[in-house]
């Protein structure tokens, strides 16, 4: 590799500079807990009273009749393995 002229000009006046660039420290914040973050939303959400809610982009649903309990819940799902034994005959394929 190459060194360029400049590159040997710049290397010089670095090691003719006497002094060491400063370097600056922020100070760290200490991150919140999630779990407290979480409890102060809460408590300031509890805290309001119902008229001081806005629900200009949302109305609030009084009528609860129509309502399905359970329509768009879907269980988890988890992936099960299952060996059998050569004997057992009356077990249909399961993989075939």
């Amino acid at each position: 590799m190459r060194i360029l002229k400049e590159d040997r000009r710049i290397a010089k006046d670095r090691t003719l500079c006497k002094t060491k660039p400063q370097r600056v420290r922020h100070p760290v914040q200490e991150p919140v807990p999630p779990a407290q973050l979480c409890k102060t939303k809460i408590a300031n959400i509890g805290a309001k009273k119902d008229a001081d809610i806005d629900l200009t982009d949302m109305p609030e649903v009084l009528d609860w009749c129509k309502a399905e309990i359970g329509k768009l819940y879907q269980p988890a799902k988890k992936p099960v393995t299952i060996r059998l034994d050569t004997d057992i005959r009356g077990v249909p394929k399961l993989c075939e």
